[in-house]
């Protein structure tokens, strides 16, 4: 991990004080020392720590539960404290039950803030706090990585086995992106507003970033539907497609008019 000149700041935001307890003391071992870690229970508790103490956070995992599925109404909030204070805009993290919202409303809210990572239970917290880190504190990027050709490996080392994962890449303008196999099967990808085969194909024509794979499929959303085979076909064909056009622009030279008289 790239050393780092701040304590990171991070709220536990969950419906249960006793689940955000156990939470945090896991996380504990997984990010790095001196980091803040702040517990609250409801909507209000955040909004006014947020305007009584003129708090930002690094990172925010908020329950979609909380508050009968209102957690996603926090996320302004905090992005206006991070612009308030002249911060990026944090990493966040929806951390949501299975039985919370349908797949639809769950999309419908994403696209609506492309800079959550939705996080579905059960969920391993190492990993989350992993990926804070990796999110919050990114490794420099020094060499190019052809990732595109790496996750077209990863994905097929987990389809005929039929195994279950969830790819997160971490990209140089420090997005992250998801891809998702349940039983060997693509179900998911989405980064920033993108989401099903149009998110795939960005991430697969995506030059350079780091990859991190996680035990299981961690969403029940479903945003590829078609084979993983003809998924990745026809992922290929577009990204051939665009490359195409990209050079014959670049190799067309420009048309001097001619003037007679």
């Amino acid at each position: 991990m790239g050393r780092h000149t701040r304590d990171l700041k991070i709220l536990l935001a969950t419906e249960s004080l006793q689940d955000a307890e156990a939470i945090r003391s896991t996380l504990q071992d997984h990010i790095p020392r001196g980091t803040r870690l702040d517990i609250l229970d409801s909507l209000s508790a955040v909004r006014s720590h947020l305007a009584r103490e003129a708090r930002w956070y690094d990172a925010a995992l908020v329950s979609w539960n909380l508050q009968d599925g209102q957690g996603f109404q926090l996320f302004p909030p905090l992005r206006n404290a991070c612009k308030t204070h002249g911060r990026k805009t944090p990493a966040l993290f929806l951390v949501t039950g299975m039985d919370q919202g349908s797949p639809e409303d769950v999309s419908s809210i994403l696209r609506q803030h492309p800079e959550i990572m939705l996080i579905e239970k059960p969920y391993f917290v190492e990993e989350v706090g992993s990926t804070i880190v990796e999110a919050v504190l990114p490794h420099s990027l020094d060499s190019d990585g052809y990732y595109g050709l790496r996750l077209v490996d990863l994905i097929q080392a987990y389809t005929f086995p039929r195994r279950s994962a969830t790819l997160r890449i971490f990209t140089p303008d420090h997005r992250i992106g998801v891809i998702a196999l349940r039983e060997g099967q693509l179900v998911h990808a989405a980064i920033g507003v993108e989401q099903g085969l149009d998110a795939l194909a960005e991430l697969m024509a995506t030059r350079r970033g780091r990859i991190r794979l996680d035990r299981g499929c961690t969403t029940a959303l479903r945003t590829i539907k078609i084979p993983t085979e003809q998924a990745l076909l026809s992922v290929a064909r577009l990204i051939d497609e665009v490359e195409r056009d990209s050079m014959a622009e670049d190799s067309t030279p420009e048309n001097d008019t001619e003037f007679r008289a």
